[in-house]
């Protein structure tokens, strides 16, 4: 399987998202969009690519929200039991989201979407 692997995450100091290579220096989390400039980034904040993109063609992290249609069923992405998975909002239950890429419509993220979050 050959697949892009970057993060993204939110700014330690700033309301902007950063997108590239993470590293982590002592206690401190950093995104390189190239090799000259390093982004601290709130460590909170730091979700990883998935290498599919939704139907409108915007790529998929963890830490997304997005519904498959209806947009009353939301679903956050999360890394569970070896793969990135949708988690239901209010709900135990999972969906795989390779199935799913061409129904995904991502709508906002965890992290303040102004859609009601969704925790693990």
């Amino acid at each position: 399987m050959n697949r892009e692997i970057k993060f993204r995450g939110k700014n330690k100091f700033y309301d902007n998202w950063f997108y590239g290579y993470l590293t982590k220096e002592k206690d401190k989390y950093f995104i390189t969009e190239n090799s000259s400039d390093f982004y601290q980034i709130d460590p909170k904040t730091i979700g990883q690519y998935t290498a599919l993109i939704d139907k409108n063609g915007k790529e998929i992290y963890e830490g997304d929200i997005f519904h498959l249609g209806d947009p009353n069923i939301t679903y956050a992405v999360v890394y569970f039991d070896t793969a990135f998975r949708g988690k239901q909002n209010g709900a135990s239950s999972y969906v795989g989201l390779e199935g799913w890429k061409n129904c995904i419509e991502v709508i906002g993220n965890i992290y303040g979407s102004g859609v009601e979050n969704v925790k693990d």
